[in-house]
C-alpha cells in the first residue's frame, strides 16, 4: 500500500494521490496504536522503503540512459522525496491524534475507577468510605 500511494503521484490526480495517502496513514497508524508499535520504528521501515524506491528508479534511469535527462531526475527526486515527507507528516499526525484518544480514555477509565460509586436506584448510589473517626 506504501508503494502504490507513492506511485499514484506520478500517475493520478493530486486529489487522488492525497486520498491513497490519507487513507494509508490512517490504516498504519491504527495498525501501529494497536499493536504498540513505536514511532522510530514505523519512521525506519519508511526510510528503508525509501531507499529501496530508489533504488528502482536509479535502476530506470540506468537502464534508459539516453531517455531521462537531468531534468527528469530533479523532478523525480523532488516528487519522490516530497511524497514520503508528506506520508511521514499525515501519519504522525494520525498516530499523535490515535494515540492521545487512547490516553484520554484510559484517563476518564481511571478516574471513574478511582471513585467508585455502586449504584442503588436511579439517582442514588452510595461510596465506601475507607479509614476512621
Amino acid at each position: 500500500m506504501t508503494i502504490k500511494t507513492i506511485s499514484s503521484l506520478f500517475l493520478e490526480s493530486t486529489d487522488l494521490f492525497e486520498r491513497h495517502m490519507t487513507d494509508w496513514a490512517m490504516t498504519a497508524a491504527k495498525s501501529k496504536v494497536e499493536t504498540g508499535t513505536p514511532i522510530h520504528e514505523v519512521i525506519e521501515a519508511l526510510r528503508k522503503v525509501r531507499e529501496t524506491y530508489w533504488s528502482f528508479v536509479g535502476r530506470f534511469i540506468s537502464e534508459n540512459i539516453g531517455e531521462v535527462n537531468h531534468g527528469d531526475i530533479v523532478r523525480w527526486s523532488t516528487v519522490i522525496n516530497s511524497t514520503f515527507d508528506k506520508m511521514i507528516h499525515k501519519f504522525t499526525e494520525l498516530y499523535y491524534e490515535l494515540t492521545n484518544a487512547r490516553l484520554v480514555a484510559q484517563q476518564a477509565l481511571i478516574t471513574e475507577l478511582g471513585s467508585p460509586v455502586i449504584p442503588i436506584i436511579d439517582r442514588a448510589g452510595v461510596m465506601p468510605l475507607v479509614g476512621g473517626y
